[in-house]
């Protein structure tokens, strides 16, 4: 039986822990393999082809963990193949090593920040054996152009999503004295999460009485003060899904993204999700056939437009939560 070790260290919270429980899910059927997983979360699995150490890292301490850390559990299990969902993998076998990328800022020169740098540096001098994984066509081209890798060597794999068996409402937390309320589903205010663009709009939401949730935590105060936005901090997966069904509408104001997986799931609803019209957007929406219901704007004077046109807009739901894990497995 192969032995599969797969790096999570970093998955604690947001997508990362999302696309650890996709990919968990996923491999409770391949029972021709042992999966030992480093993670911050430890399953109750009936499975017994999959065991948990806990691992949690952050910061450059998952850089130094990924590149040369669990070198005491390559040591430990002797493992056929390497999985790491921190972007880099062990270097000291990187033949047998599989990355799961999803970093889209180390794909662009001229970041300052030492950490993109070491992402790059790494990337291009130590894991050129490794096989890399991306979430869609967009990024493994942005990828192969930076880091110039054999076309075989980056593979694009749709992740999908989980949907819960349960979701948990969450309208107490929603004032019912709005006319459209919305949801901005962003947790942190990341410069490229680009939630500041928000403010140019607060007009327009009191105009049309209009209210926006987000998941920011209220204490940090990343936006002006607004009757019309409503910050209730991190929720959990059932309450996300139960807001989905609360809500009318969606905006996603981030610039740079790999996938975005909260509008996908928003999408399946029918209702409308308006995303800032970035490159990665642009692509998806061609990917998938420009769905009725995915409406793109440029700026804040042509949201408001849109929002007007579109807010009653309603599409047959199409099935995105279907991934393609199964190329994952096929490297095995």
């Amino acid at each position: 039986m192969k032995t599969i070790l797969v790096n999570a260290s970093a998955a604690n919270t947001g997508g990362a822990e999302t696309i650890l429980r996709t990919f968990v899910s996923e491999i409770k059927k391949e029972t021709q393999y042992k999966f030992v997983i480093l993670s911050p979360h430890k399953f109750n699995l009936a499975e017994k082809h999959i065991t948990f150490e806990y691992a949690k890292t952050s910061g450059f301490k998952t850089v130094w963990f990924t590149i040369k850390g669990i070198g005491k559990y390559v040591k430990k299990y002797s493992p056929n193949k390497i999985i790491s969902f921190n972007n880099l993998n062990y270097i000291f076998k990187p033949g047998i090593g599989i990355t799961y990328f999803h970093q889209p800022k180390a794909l662009e020169k001229g970041y300052s920040d030492v950490k993109i740098k070491v992402y790059q540096f790494i990337i291009s001098k130590f894991l050129k054996k490794n096989t890399f994984i991306v979430q869609s066509e967009y990024i493994r081209n942005k990828f192969l152009k930076m880091f110039n890798y054999e076309e075989d060597e980056v593979i694009s794999c749709w992740p999908g999503f989980i949907i819960p068996k349960q979701d948990t409402s969450l309208n107490s937390k929603i004032s019912s004295n709005f006319k459209h309320k919305g949801l901005l589903p962003i947790a942190y205010a990341s410069p490229h999460k680009n939630v500041k663009s928000l403010e140019e709009i607060y007009g327009f939401l009191e105009e049309n009485n209009i209210e926006i949730t987000t998941l920011l935590n209220p204490a940090n105060n990343y936006l002006s003060a607004s009757k019309n936005i409503n910050s209730i901090g991190a929720i959990t997966r059932q309450q996300l899904f139960g807001l989905y069904k609360d809500i009318d509408f969606l905006i996603f104001t981030s610039k740079d993204e790999t996938v975005g997986l909260p509008i996908f799931e928003f999408l399946q609803t029918g209702k409308p999700a308006f995303v800032y019209a970035a490159d990665y957007a642009i692509e998806f929406n061609k990917q998938f056939g420009n769905p009725e219901n995915l409406v793109l704007f440029k700026d804040a004077e042509e949201f408001k437009t849109l929002f007007l046109q579109k807010i009653n807009c309603t599409s047959k739901p199409f099935d995105y939560s279907k991934g393609e894990w199964y190329k994952i497995i096929d490297l095995i």
